[in-house]
Parts: C-alpha cells; structure tokens; sequence
C-alpha cells in the first residue's frame, strides 16, 4: 500500500512540472502585446487625448462666460463657484470622467430658466459644450498644449470667429449682464475693430489699449497669429 501511494505522488509531481515546463515554453514563444501608454496621475490616456488643453481652450470659455463680474469670478464667487484658475473647478459641480453626472454640464445644456450662462444671455455653442463634455470625460486634465494650430487655416467662420467666442464674446455681447459698449457678435462688428488696430492691440496688450482679456493672461500666442493673419489677408467674411 505504501508503495503504491509514494508511485503516485511522484507521478503526480511528474505530471505538474510537465505542465509548468510546457506553460513557460509557450509563454516565451508567444508575440508581445503592445501597451498604450497611459498617464497614471490622471488615469488620461495623453496620446489620444492631447487635442484639448485646459488653458488654451477650457479656462477661456469659463473666464469669458462665467468668471465676470457678479457671477462666478474670485471676488464675486456666487454660490461659492469660481472659475479663473485650475484649482479653483474642482469642488461638487464636476465629476472628473463622467460629465453627465456632473453640475456644471447639465446647468450647460438645459433648456429652463436655470441654464448657464443665465437664461437671458447666449448659450455657450455647441462646439463649446462638446469641447467641456469631451475634457470633463477625460478626467479633467491640466495637460500642456502639445497639438500644433495649422497656421494656414484662418478662416473667420471656422478659425477666428470661435476664438473670439472663446476669449471675448462673454463680455461682448449685448445680451451680457454688463454688456462692453464693444460689441463682437457679428463678423460685420468683428472687422470694423480689426480693421482700426483696436482688436490686435488689446489682445496684443499694446501700450495705449486696454489689455484683454480683462484681468487674465494673454491669448495663445498661436491664436494671435492666426488672427493676425486673417487681418493682414484683408479681414474677409470666409
């Protein structure tokens, strides 16, 4: 009896090692699998996802349509809601990777009187929402610019007019709670500040204009260019 339980033990083990070895042999044959890198502080995904930056075309929006004067900027800071700097979004209207869950994007998209920016004024766009929703989702990231602009595309319809909407026309507007006597609403108003120097001066903050953005850093330096650009090509309605 003895003997035949000590032959089946080793045969047993025999049967085990068979295994591991075939396991190892098939696993140093087999082809790797390559990993996309993927950015653990954030859990962002940095080389599908480098196309929006947080500075160039997130904190814009909220400075020019909710950062203003009695509404969500640092002095004001209406229900305790600031939106001029990185630091300050992170509080209980965003969900970092989930943007139908969070606040600040429903109080975007509906259509009651509770929308943002308020009921009386102009909707963001839908190419502003979609950029919010699309950063939102990706976890809120403070990522560096790393997409270059086509430097060859200024067009006003596709290029400037956005950029304008993006950086001015929250204040621009006749519909803003404290309207600017200038007004940016419609290429026609667009290019009567560019053609008079107006417009390149402020957003180049050149001494004899009042800096603008107000009270915020200098627009891209690649969106200047292009605005620049489209001037100099004689400012046209394409």
């Amino acid at each position: 009896m003895y003997t035949k339980t000590y032959l089946q033990v080793v045969f047993a083990a025999l049967v085990v090692i068979g295994l591991a070895a075939s396991c190892t042999s098939k696993e140093e044959n087999a082809t790797a699998i390559p990993v996309t890198p993927i950015d653990t502080t954030g859990g962002i995904d940095t080389v599908k996802y480098d196309s929006i930056c947080f500075e160039r075309d997130i904190l814009p929006i909220f400075k020019s349509n909710c950062a203003i004067q009695a509404c969500h900027d640092g002095i004001t800071g209406q229900e305790g809601i600031v939106f001029d700097s990185y630091s300050t979004f992170f509080y209980k209207g965003f969900v970092q990777g989930d943007a139908a869950k969070s606040q600040v994007y429903n109080a975007i998209t509906r259509n009651t009187s509770r929308r943002m920016p308020p009921i009386t004024g102009y909707p963001l766009d839908s190419n502003q929402i979609s950029t919010i929703k699309k950063w939102i989702d990706q976890g809120m990231p403070e990522n560096a610019c790393e997409q270059k602009i086509d430097s060859s595309q200024f067009g006003f319809s596709a290029t400037i007019y956005p950029i304008i909407k993006n950086y001015c026309f929250g204040c621009h507007n006749d519909k803003a709670e404290h309207p600017n006597k200038i007004l940016l609403q419609t290429y026609a108003k667009v290019k009567k500040y560019a053609i008079s120097g107006q417009l390149m001066g402020t957003i180049k903050h050149q001494n004899g204009y009042k800096a603008m953005p107000e009270n915020g850093a200098k627009m891209d330096a690649a969106y200047i260019q292009l605005i620049e650009k489209w001037i100099k090509s004689g400012a046209l309605n394409n």
